[in-house]
């Protein structure tokens, strides 16, 4: 098994990053298939509006080399079920998106989202991975 990085790594902002992924591969002939991605659009688990996981994301790895997600009360990653006011053109795919939130100086470290796929790659293969990254808005005070 090939472990694929997202290429979601996230420098340190004091803003949440919203992800949503999907690979295609491209074969010989100019065919297009799908590579299976446990959990692709985050709609695992179902979430209610403005819930959130707490350091966790189904089917989903932390890549943190510095280490960042560890710090109490500035760093997490989740499932967020998407707020209206905070992702304005909504979820990519259905109610939630992936979230890393970095609340520290820029240029202090990296983390991101991994995961090990089933399929066998094959070399000489093109693999696209296509993927919406964004910042949330502020959040709304009520």
């Amino acid at each position: 098994m090939k472990k694929i990085f997202t290429n979601l790594i996230a420098a340190a902002t004091a803003s949440s990053a919203a992800v949503c992924m999907a690979i295609a591969l491209e074969a010989p002939k100019a065919e297009a298939f799908s590579l299976a991605i446990t959990n692709a659009g985050f709609e695992d688990p179902i979430l209610g509006y403005g819930e959130f996981t707490d350091k966790s994301i189904p089917g989903w790895e932390l890549y943190d080399p510095s280490g960042l997600i560890s710090i109490p009360f500035v760093a997490n990653y989740a499932v967020y079920h998407a707020a209206s006011y905070s992702y304005v053109d909504e979820a990519p795919e259905g109610n939630n998106v992936g979230a890393i939130f970095l609340g520290l100086e820029p240029r202090s470290g990296v983390a991101g989202i991994t995961q090990t796929l089933s399929s066998v790659l094959t070399a000489g293969t093109k693999y696209d991975l296509q993927v919406k990254v964004g910042n949330a808005a502020p959040d709304k005070i009520m």
